[in-house]
């Protein structure tokens, strides 16, 4: 259970920089100014992955907290050891 949870997280954190990696090495090919515009682009959609990133962990847990409080446990079993 925990890996289905991990396993996209994981990727969701890993592919910002792999993918400004990526821009600089095919627009480093096309000179200083392109490579430089890419640098605004990259700073402004990092920008806008924290934020939404952000809202995601926030959400999660709250989400997260609905089916937890239907489920009914009866806890009053007594326990075999």
């Amino acid at each position: 259970m925990t890996c289905r949870l991990a396993v996209p997280a994981l990727g969701a954190l890993a592919i910002d920089p792999l993918l400004s990696v990526v821009d600089t090495a095919f627009v480093g090919h096309l000179g200083k100014a392109e490579l430089g515009g890419l640098g605004v682009a990259t700073a402004v959609f990092n920008f806008t992955f924290r934020i939404f990133n952000f809202l995601s962990a926030v959400t999660a847990p709250l989400i997260a907290q609905v089916p937890a409080a239907c489920m009914q446990v009866d806890i009053s079993l007594p326990v075999m050891i």
